[in-house]
């Protein structure tokens, strides 16, 4: 049984500008940076990059799961060299999301220990467990909210999933909403026995200060 918990979160004021890509130009892309800071793109002509994770313990060579809505929303599978983060493969689709025949579409999704992605569905009510080896599903999670944004384990034992939905408006006003539609709350899943990763520090290389850099004063 899983169980559910709910946190609201404050509302908050957003700026008018827009960031969308509406127009759809592939102007973005996915980079790498290494430990001297060295940046190399390794997915170029993204139109809107939707969601990113990172596998490298359950999957041999370690792989990056990336969906773009350029790609039908399609979630894709880049394997890379664990030493260098060189992509070393085109990529693959490993859950064809037209073929699902549901609602909404996949957003910002997370990894467990055991290689199944955590996808959630924006207009779709709910949280996908995925196995990307088979390329089906193996668990459907209704959220009460239409617009369910993002996940990420937490928790003492990271066996806590946390799901993130959107509000209506910018001041998530209640009358634009759906009736019993909880937009703009962020969920607890709880009993779902799968963990997730913690979190891991980058190491950053330490450049020693340059002599000329030293200013008498």
């Amino acid at each position: 049984m899983v169980a559910t918990s709910r946190y609201r979160r404050p509302e908050l004021d957003y700026s008018s500008n827009r960031t969308t890509n509406i127009n759809k130009q592939q102007l973005g892309s996915v980079n790498s940076v290494n430990s001297l800071m060295f940046c190399k793109p390794q997915i170029t002509k993204v139109v809107s990059s939707i969601g990113l994770v990172i596998d490298t313990a359950a999957t041999i060579p370690p792989k990056v799961y990336f969906i773009d809505s350029k790609e039908n929303y399609n979630i894709l599978a880049y394997s890379f060299h664990r030493g260098s983060g060189k992509f070393i493969d085109k990529s693959k689709i490993v859950f064809n999301w037209k073929k699902q025949k549901m609602v909404g579409y996949p957003r910002r999704l997370t990894v467990d220990k055991d290689g199944n992605l955590w996808v959630p569905l924006y207009d779709g009510h709910g949280v996908i467990q995925v196995n990307p080896k088979n390329k089906e599903i193996i668990k459907f999670i209704p959220i009460p909210a239409h617009r369910v944004g993002a996940c990420t384990f937490g928790g003492a034992n990271f066996d806590i999933l946390f799901v993130s939905t959107i509000g209506y408006g910018h001041g998530n006003d209640r009358k634009q909403r759906p009736p019993k539609d909880e937009g703009g709350s962020i969920f607890a899943l709880m009993g779902l026995g799968v963990q997730g990763w913690p979190p891991q520090p980058f190491k950053l290389g330490i450049f020693p200060a340059p002599k000329n850099d030293i200013v008498k004063i």
